[in-house]
């Protein structure tokens, strides 16, 4: 059995399990707000998954969490 899910589908499923989706704001306030909250759940997975000791993983994590905070960082 192969495990083909990968870092960035995690995070997301993770997030649209926890996402609240707000009602009457416009489309790009509902996406700086999807944004904020990928990186906010994609940083505590990765604290989640550093208290396991999976140290490759995290080191993963934390080269995704930064490529996307850089380009999300774009207004």
């Amino acid at each position: 059995m192969t495990h083909s899910k990968t870092l960035i589908g995690t995070i997301t499923d993770k997030a649209r399990v926890s996402f609240s989706n707000p009602v009457d704001i416009t489309a790009k306030e509902w996406v700086k707000l999807w944004e904020q909250h990928w990186l906010a759940t994609a940083k505590a997975w990765r604290d989640e998954l550093q208290a396991e000791g999976l140290i490759e993983t995290v080191e993963a994590l934390n080269k995704t969490i930064a490529f996307f905070e850089k380009v999300g960082g774009s207004d």
